[in-house]
Order: C-alpha cells, then structure tokens, then sequence
C-alpha cells in the first residue's frame, strides 16, 4: 500500500517513521507547508517525495493519513480525493500515534532490557572464564601433590626397608654379644674383661632395636597419614573435575544466550 502524509511535524514524523519500518506499506509522499519541518527533513533523507500543496498528492497514493489535526485540511482532503483515495483522519491518526508511542517506549525498554541481560551475560562469562582458569590451576596443583605424595609414600618405604636391615643387623650383633659372653665365662678370670665389653655391645643392641622399632611405628603412621593425604587428593582432582564441567557448561549457556540476543 502506498501512502501520502499530510503534515510533517512530529506527529507525521513518527508515523512516517512507523510506515517506513513496515514492509506493507510505502510513504512515497509527505506533505507540508513548512519544508523545515522534521518530517520533511527525514523524509529527504530517505529519498521520499516531499511537497508544500495538499492539491499535489500523487496519483499513486492508496491512502492519505491526515496528521496536521486542521479541521480545514481535513475538509479539503475529502472534497479533493475522498472519491478515490482512502483518507485517515487526525483522531484516528491520533491513535495510531499514541499506539506507536507506547510500541516506541516498550521498544526501548525491551532493548534497555537487552542490554542489561548482555552486560551481565559478559559478566557472567568473565566470572566463568576466571572460575576455568582457578579451576586449571587447582588441577595442576592436585597433579603435583599427587606427584609429591607418591614421592613421599616412596621415602617411606626406603626408609622402612633401611629399618629392617638395621634390625637385622642388630639381632646379629645382639647374639654375637651374647655369644662373646658365653665365651667370656668359660675364659674365667681372663675373659672378665672382653665380658664387660660384650654387655655393653648388648646394651647397645638392645637400644638400637628399641630405636629401630619406634621408627617403625613412626614410619607406619606417617604411612597412614600419607594414604589419607592421598584419598584427599584424589576428592579434591574429583571435586575440580566437577566444577570444571559445570563451568563449562554454564559458559556454553552464556555464549547460546550471547548468540541468541545478538540475532
């Protein structure tokens, strides 16, 4: 449908720019007397017939809108073209202005909206990418104390296996000392002395088992630590994965809603 405006102040302004935004119909013509009105003005901008004189309507024209609300233009529309063009009065043009108005001001608040959504979805993306990049970190330190933790459980058992050998070896030493005794006594009065040496060498033993086993033991809880130190770990490379799979989830939901409000 192609369409004449008469009047080009702000009222015809706006529903020039309405018509322009709808693919069904075509302004191919605005009418007014002052040709430094805004209408006139946008209408150039667009390549749109303007004109001063109601009697130059083009013979194109389907519909006249009567946007100036003189009583006089009005008459004079509908003496000139009421026979052959459709006309829409300044009341009912009235409403369509109102009606526009109101889709202008939700417009702009949906985009305000839209624009709020798109600066907290960046945001939010920000957040996410920083909670991905603790989240690598924490798994690169997890790897590492599971790394350490192995190392450890290593020194433990060399540690252990060296207690061991100690112990043998002081068993060996005990029963020489005590061999060394026997010896002494059937030497009699020349062996006193070797006797003397030889229970002490016992003593030693004796302290150095006793030593050797508190070691041990201690070797065997800090093997026990150790296990639950390692079971943490592994919660915790379980924990990480987790939040690096819902991380990325909701970084997949931010990029669609991105996507989604630029269309």
């Amino acid at each position: 449908m192609k369409i004449a405006i008469i009047g080009a102040g702000n009222g015809g302004t706006k529903l020039l720019n309405f018509f322009m935004n709808n693919e069904s119909s075509e302004v191919i013509q605005i009418i007014d007397q002052n040709f430094d009105s805004p209408g006139i003005k946008t209408a150039k901008e667009n390549h749109i017939q303007c004109s001063t004189d109601i009697n130059d309507v083009n013979e194109k024209v389907d519909l006249i809108v009567e946007a100036t609300g003189s009583s006089f233009v009005a008459e004079k529309l509908f003496e000139l073209y009421g026979h052959s063009k459709k006309i829409i009065s300044s009341e009912l043009a009235a409403i369509i202005m109102g009606v526009i108005d109101e889709q202008v001001q939700n417009t702009n608040k949906l985009s305000e909206q839209l624009e709020i959504i798109q600066n907290t979805s960046t945001s939010l993306e920000d957040q996410m990418n920083n909670l991905n990049d603790f989240s690598s970190s924490l798994n690169n330190i997890s790897k590492k104390l599971v790394i350490s933790s192995n190392e450890y459980k290593k020194y433990i058992e060399q540690t252990d296996t060296t207690i061991k050998a100690v112990n043998k070896i002081t068993q060996q030493i005990k029963i020489l000392g005590l061999n060394a005794n026997i010896e002494a006594a059937r030497a009699g009065e020349h062996g006193r002395g070797f006797a003397v040496v030889a229970t002490e060498v016992q003593k030693l033993s004796n302290i150095t088992s006793d030593f050797a086993m508190e070691i041990s033991k201690l070797l065997e809880s800090m093997g026990v630590e150790n296990t639950k130190i390692s079971d943490e770990i592994e919660s915790l490379g379980k924990v990480t994965i987790k939040q690096t799979e819902t991380s990325e989830a909701l970084t997949h939901v931010v990029e669609t809603l991105k996507s989604e409000l630029i269309v």
